[in-house]
């Protein structure tokens, strides 16, 4: 009997999981690097997240074409060009000297890596059969989560000894690799005559991005008392509306029949919600202990990895219990494992130990393995094989989706609440104030009145930044704690 690991259809995913190992590793790597990037390029905060969601956002625009293109194009021309892509647009993300060039890559390489994975899923569906694909997805995930582990030690090793822009070069020898395996053994689909909607796609394009602007712009505009935000949202709405409207001519770029599936739909809406919640966490988690906590770049990046380590060794063994476990029940351990993790978050002080910080980030490595491995074989459960590509591309847009407002909707947050208990705690820094003065006879004798006063006034920074991390956190796991009976609405699935 021939070893399902040694032959071509299991290499060639190899190769392809390779690719999203490049896309994982650029999100994560990134998230570190933030700060040192952020520097170099004179950008605030909010300027930097765009370096973030622009990435994300191009990737949710993108994913769900990826079945149409494939049908058109065939699945390896699709793969070869993006991939190649994707190498060229990581080179000049490294050269890049503005925020301006910078956020243009970062979206071109999110548009070319939208397309690697859905086809991935795609090919998995199409080449293994049901009992054969729990393995295989894990090993898919496994390339995931390792460029999740890999991203924040790299990021920070890279980062500390040599220049940010490596982080970007690091894609080229592992792309590489993948292209030439892929180009030398995946066989080629048959190409269809079908017709791309062009102004669906134009409805689809602007609709998203204007809905991903309001997110982005809406904080720093106050909302709906900017008209730049307010019309963002209003024509966002109207353009997915004729994007549906051109659905239901039959005209549009992508397969509305795959939610015609009970548990599919449930997926989407799972992953989207779920990556809203654990997005917003992953993405400013480093920058709170860079820039609160004071740890090095590389620092940061070895207590991050142990949330990936975790995943992975989760993926060694999340296949043994899909098999004999109902899934839906392992979904709902892995929200709860994501409850407890952000109730660990929201238990931090000023003076945490690194050690404290272990606990919560391993309980979120075990809980996005347990949920994603589970998730996306229930979605794909009974989808036909002609759907696989659209089916992809839907359930990754949503995932994508997710975690491009996860990241945009946590910006929002910690600055607008950031603002709030800033102005509470600073209410009682008066010198009337009894716990005012007292504090003051507490600082070092010998200091003048605008020095004590300027330590002061950096305590208060320090604590009410904290508070709004806690605050998010604790938004978090009220969101896990919403979406934790979800699951009992699937249809049973073995």
């Amino acid at each position: 009997m021939t070893n399902i690991w040694t032959e071509k259809r299991t290499i060639v995913t190899m190769a392809l999981s390779l690719f999203s190992l490049s896309l994982t590793l650029d999100t994560t790597i990134v998230a570190v690097a933030l700060s040192h990037i952020m520097g170099t390029l004179a950008a605030n905060a909010y300027e930097a997240s765009w370096i973030l969601t622009s990435y994300i956002v191009a990737t949710a625009i993108c994913m769900p074409l990826g079945g149409m293109v494939a049908k058109k194009f065939g699945r390896k021309r699709v793969v070869l060009f993006f991939g190649f892509g994707f190498i060229l647009c990581s080179v000049f993300c490294g050269v890049s000297t503005t925020l301006e060039g910078m956020v243009i890559f970062r979206f071109l390489q999110g548009v070319c890596g939208a397309f690697i994975p859905p086809l991935v899923q795609g090919y998995i569906v199409d080449n293994f059969a049901e009992r054969e694909r729990p393995g295989i997805m894990s090993m898919y995930y496994v390339a995931v989560t390792l460029g999740f582990v890999l991203g924040p030690v790299l990021g920070g090793i890279i980062t500390f000894h040599l220049e940010w822009p490596w982080i970007f070069y690091i894609n080229l020898p592992i792309c590489t690799v993948s292209f030439f395996v892929i180009l030398g053994l995946m066989q080629e689909t048959e190409r269809k005559s079908i017709h791309f909607d062009y102004i669906s796609f134009i409805f689809w394009f602007v609709g998203i991005g204007l809905f991903e602007l309001f997110l982005n712009t809406g904080n720093m505009y106050d909302w709906f008392n900017s008209l730049l935000v307010t019309m963002s949202l209003v024509f966002g709405i109207i353009f997915l509306g004729f994007f549906l409207w051109r659905a239901a001519l039959g005209k549009s770029v992508v397969d509305f029949r795959v939610f015609r599936h009970k548990n599919f739909v449930i997926s989407c809406f799972l992953i989207m919600i779920f990556g809203c919640l654990y997005n917003s966490t992953i993405c400013y988690l480093p920058l709170m202990l860079e820039n609160l906590y004071l740890y090095q770049v590389n620092t940061t990046g070895f207590v991050i990895s142990s949330r990936e380590i975790t995943g992975v060794f989760c993926m060694l063994i999340v296949a043994w219990f899909c098999k004999r476990f109902d899934l839906r029940y392992i979904l709902m351990c892995a929200i709860a494992a994501n409850i407890i993790a952000s109730y660990l978050f929201t238990c931090f002080s000023p003076n945490q130990s690194m050690t404290s910080l272990f606990p919560p980030l391993i309980m979120q490595g075990f809980a996005s393995t347990f949920f994603y491995v589970p998730l996306v074989l229930i979605a794909y459960y009974k989808c036909p094989k002609q759907l696989s590509d659209s089916a992809g591309g839907v359930y990754s847009f949503f995932g994508m989706f997710g975690a491009s407002t996860g990241a945009a909707v946590g910006a929002t947050m910690l600055t607008r609440i950031n603002q709030v208990n800033w102005n509470d705690l600073s209410r009682n820094i008066i010198p009337w104030s009894h716990g005012f003065r007292k504090w003051m006879q507490r600082l070092p004798e010998g200091v003048d009145f605008q020095a004590k006063f300027a330590i002061i006034a950096e305590t208060v920074r320090k604590s009410a930044a904290i508070i709004s991390y806690l605050d998010l956190f604790y938004y978090v796991m009220i969101g896990s704690i919403i979406i934790f009976f979800i699951p009992l609405l699937y249809k049973k699935c073995k």
